[in-house]
């Protein structure tokens, strides 16, 4: 079986390895072809998957090993390294975040204030700042989405600059597949990162978010171990970092919330969602006599972690300055109750493959017109923490 699956595996990277040769009107040398064997996947793929690598979790000690492993096999076939100082490793920071004390939500309506309970009425959002605001007022706008491409801008027509947005998270139609909004697929819009950007450059304070209508619970989203009745205490959710942090007070709401801060306005949460899904036009308004005071308080560690990235110089005197990117995670999920989880499929395989093809094309003279990039993930089982990071930040690589 374990013989079947390398096989299969060779002819796959064979095949690949061409479609690539084919697109960059080049031919792989034989020598090139041969270095892809069974016998060196099975080795690779042995040494990131054995049990003393125990699941190669993110963060671990035995992956920050199998970087260095991948790493020494670039540099065998005389690649470069990709990332900064011609480094091999690409780093970047997870963050371990836990909540603090105080965590506070008040209502004020013309003078009198009500307090609301932390896992009951609200939550604190995972890129919230610690701090605290007091007396600000509110406003509703919409799901927070300014997209000039698609004529819709919820923060036209309002002042939000010092106060606290109320909105909705996803975007509008998002379960419409004609919606402009690229119909079932979310945009980036839809990302909490992106609404939270869009307010800051608005000028708010701070951002609630409204509970999804249509979701049954009263309570707000809660995904805080200590929050939990029986989640381990200790089990801190992993985050990727954001460049420059985030200065807003960002929480989430429960439905309850949500009703006294509407109420009296003659809008409810479930109403505001069908009009603005049922017409695509922002209704954003302020709340009239009421203001928030809001803090929220988090512990947060920064985790260094690194993708593995390595460079081979494309030929082509224009072409070498555009990039072909190939690609695998690295990590797995570790060991869980006592078990090692091994990931020889998830995917030590796939990073086998992507050191073999970085073997077969540094064999190439001339290499292909384009430059190539190999790069392997960590944490991608956390979250694909390692290719959004790549994603938003390409190697300074100069062909």
């Amino acid at each position: 079986m374990k013989k079947r699956k390398f096989i299969a595996v060779l002819f796959i990277l064979l095949f690949i390895v061409s479609q690539i040769a084919v697109s960059q009107d080049i031919k792989v040398p034989e020598e090139g072809l041969k270095s892809i064997t069974p016998e060196e996947m099975k080795a690779h793929d042995y040494y990131l998957a054995a049990d003393r690598m125990k699941g190669r979790d993110t963060p671990s000690p035995e992956l920050d090993s199998c970087a260095v492993y991948i790493a020494n096999q670039f540099k065998s076939y005389g690649l470069e390294g990709a990332a900064a100082h011609d480094n091999y490793f690409q780093y970047f920071n997870l963050v371990r975040t836990a909540l603090s004390t105080p965590n506070i939500f008040i209502l004020n309506v013309t003078g009198s204030e009500k307090k609301y309970r932390i896992k009951y009425d609200f939550t604190p959002m995972h890129n919230t700042a610690n701090k605290k605001i007091e007396n600000k007022k509110l406003v509703f706008a919409g799901y927070g989405i300014t997209a000039p491409e698609y004529n819709y801008d919820d923060y036209k027509g309002v002042d939000v600059k010092g106060k606290v947005v109320l909105i909705f998270k996803n975007e509008p139609q998002a379960n419409d597949s004609t919606s402009v909004f690229e119909g079932l697929k979310r945009t980036d819009y839809s990302k909490i990162r992106v609404k939270t950007e869009n307010a800051l450059e608005h000028g708010a304070a701070g951002i609630v978010f409204l509970p999804d209508p249509n979701r049954p619970f009263k309570k707000p989203p809660n995904t805080w171990p200590s929050l939990m009745r029986h989640a381990m205490k200790d089990a801190v959710p992993l985050t990727l970092e954001e460049n420059g942090g985030n200065n807003l007070v960002c929480v989430n709401i429960g439905k309850n919330l949500a009703k006294d801060i509407l109420s009296g306005t003659g809008k409810t949460c479930a109403g505001l969602f069908r009009q603005i899904d049922s017409t695509l036009s922002p209704c954003s308004f302020e709340i009239p006599g009421k203001t928030v005071t809001l803090q929220t308080s988090l512990n947060s560690h920064p985790i260094p972690v690194k993708n593995v990235v390595a460079l081979l110089k494309g030929s082509d005197p224009v072409l070498k300055n555009q990039y072909i990117v190939i690609g695998a995670h690295y990590d797995h999920i570790g060991t869980q109750n006592g078990n090692v989880y091994n990931g020889a499929d998830d995917n030590a395989s796939g990073t086998s493959g992507v050191m073999e093809i970085a073997e077969a094309f540094s064999k190439c003279n001339p290499p292909p017109k384009r430059s190539v990039i190999f790069i392997t993930f960590a944490g991608e089982e956390k979250g694909l923490f390692g290719s959004r990071y790549f994603a938003g930040h390409p190697v300074p690589c100069k062909a």
